[in-house]
């Protein structure tokens, strides 16, 4: 009965009626069709009263249901049926068929507890994608020869986590039996939250749960992609009333979490590379390998520039008319946003001895990304003119530098290729000492 009338009514939407009238007019015409025309009924066809029902039946089958059954139709030939497509499909003909055999109301309910099941299985799916460890994914801070060489032999002991989906009642337990897992392990655990969608409060109280774990054990838990006023941080820190977790342990991105990680690694296992004093220039990656009298040329021809936190070494779009060489602090190497287009992106971070600028002066094109001091900053500054002039006058020398450049750049690809690797790493866990 129910099918009938949605069916009338259906009738009267598609020929336009939008309105009581409209209803009243369809109703009262019907009446009149029922009360009459039923007499002539046996003058209608069978075959014509066959195809109007195939018809009507054609009309109701909604406008996804067939495209569903075009697209499988044409994918079984290749093969490559859709996994995700096949299943709501198949919910679909269970409707159907319970609707048709059994009844309406059956196959609704019927349909709504496989499609909750399907959501639920679609979301509890493990929470924690893939564990790497500072060596497979370390940060884009380049660093000196000496402090890269001891990440390399202790990054073992960072731990980068990256967690996928929603974190609530049911995926919660097993992030935390994971990051309890690593608490033994590694010292530093990062958490990169760029995947989660949402987080709600028993998904909260099991993280707060396992930072005290952490905490207690000694080791160190930093939180990436979770901005301020983002509401999963909200979240957290609504449901952190003792203060578990400080502000010191949030971080924009996996990066800068890395990064912070690193610094507190080696802070205990190469203290010397922490906040050293201003690098001569014979310990720059530029004046690798030069002789007395080429440094004192070199250094004839640099000047020094100081700058504090936030200040801009160069922006984007300016005239690339010199490099820099980094004798202490940090050079952020910033790509601008979009006009209305979330914030700028981080590409690289330079630590002391670090040469940079130097593509745009090779190339002579404009600077393709913004330099900022993200400390105070000493810095040697390198002008076109007297590169142009060291070309003319020390070709010998100026092919030593460009070794030097090339070296710095072949090191920048390598990491890229790294983190590209790591980004097909499986998950594995870690167990570096």
């Amino acid at each position: 009965p129910a099918a009938g009338s949605t069916m009338r009514s259906k009738i009267n939407l598609d020929a336009g009626g939008r309105t009581r009238m409209s209803r009243l007019a369809f109703g009262a015409a019907l009446l009149l069709v029922l009360a009459i025309g039923l007499r002539f009924m046996h003058v209608v066809p069978m075959a014509a009263i066959a195809g109007v029902f195939c018809a009507v039946a054609y009309s109701l089958v909604d406008d996804w249901t067939r495209r569903a059954t075009a697209v499988l139709w044409v994918q079984s030939f290749k093969q490559r049926v859709p996994r995700q497509l096949m299943a709501n499909y198949a919910v679909m003909l269970l409707v159907a068929a319970v609707t048709v055999f059994v009844s309406l109301a059956l196959a609704i309910v019927l349909g709504s507890l496989v499609a909750m099941v399907l959501f639920i299985r679609a979301n509890i799916k493990p929470p924690v994608r893939r564990v790497l460890d500072g060596v497979q994914r370390p940060s884009r801070k380049l660093r000196p020869p000496a402090a890269a060489a001891a990440l390399r032999r202790h990054g073992g002991r960072i731990a980068l986590v990256e967690l996928d989906g929603a974190l609530f009642f049911g995926t919660a337990e097993a992030a935390d039996d994971a990051i309890e897992r690593l608490a033994a392990a590694a010292q530093f655990i990062v958490l990169d939250f760029a995947r989660v969608r949402e987080i709600d409060a028993s998904g909260a109280r099991v993280l707060l749960h396992a930072a005290g774990a952490v905490r207690r054990s000694g080791r160190t838990l930093l939180l990436a992609g979770l901005a301020p006023r983002d509401a999963r941080t909200r979240m957290l820190r609504d449901m952190d009333v003792h203060a578990t977790l400080s502000d010191a342990q949030f971080f924009a991105d996996a990066d800068r979490a890395l990064e912070a990680a690193e610094d507190r690694l080696l802070a205990q296992v190469a203290p010397d590379s922490v906040d050293p004093a201003p690098l001569a220039l014979a310990a720059t990656r530029l004046g690798e390998g030069l002789d007395d009298d080429e440094l004192a040329t070199l250094a004839a021809c640099l000047h020094e520039r100081t700058l504090a936190a936030g200040d801009s070494v160069f922006s984007r779009g300016e005239p690339s008319d010199a490099l820099y060489v980094s004798l202490q602090g940090q050079i952020g190497i910033w790509l601008p946003a979009a006009a209305g287009a979330g914030a700028a992106q981080r590409l690289v971070s330079y630590a002391p001895g670090v040469v940079f600028g130097e593509i745009g002066l090779l190339e002579s094109q404009p600077r393709s990304a913004d330099a900022l001091a993200e400390a105070a900053t000493r810095l040697l500054v390198l002008p076109r003119e007297a590169f142009d002039e060291l070309t003319r006058t020390r070709p010998a020398l100026v092919a030593k530098l460009l070794r030097n450049i090339g070296l710095q750049l072949s090191s920048r690809v390598r990491a890229l290729t790294d983190e590209l690797r790591a980004d097909d790493l499986p998950s594995t866990p870690t167990r570096h000492p």
